[in-house]
């Protein structure tokens, strides 16, 4: 191969590197010996291609670094905001079992009052008959 297709193999590695960023562990390393022997292959010398492929290597560890920091921030931030939800939420709850709680007692009222009308206008009933028996 000419030394303008060892220019076009490093170009096509390089253009392909951040396709790349998303592959598995074997096939990063796949990728670093491509680096070398595209960098060998336009006459780099072994040490300046061994410190482009290591610098590679921080680079894509930075990048996933911040990456996962990243993730983390949102993680982080979503949880905050779900713990603010739910507080939210379990108070609006509170506020409607003490609403309820307060309608049932009225409700035990309104039985209990029910009930003695109930009871007074039976006695009533009952003891009409004698009532009526000492009026005549």
């Amino acid at each position: 191969m000419g030394t303008d297709g060892n220019h076009l193999h490093l170009f096509l590695f390089c253009s392909n590197f951040r396709i790349s960023l998303n592959a598995a562990p074997d096939d990063l390393a796949a990728m670093h010996v491509a680096l070398f022997k595209a960098l060998k292959s336009v006459n780099i010398a072994d040490e300046a291609a061994t410190g482009v492929v290591d610098g590679l290597q921080r680079y894509v560890e930075s990048v996933v670094t911040y990456n996962i920091q990243a993730v983390q921030g949102d993680l982080a931030a979503l949880r905050g905001e779900f713990r603010g939800e739910l507080a939210a939420f379990r108070g609006e709850m509170r506020g409607e079992m003490k609403g309820m709680s307060a309608a049932i007692d009225a409700l035990k009222h309104q039985v209990t009052l029910m009930g003695i009308l109930i009871s007074i206008v039976g006695l009533a009933i009952a003891a009409g008959p004698i009532v009526a028996k000492f009026i005549h």
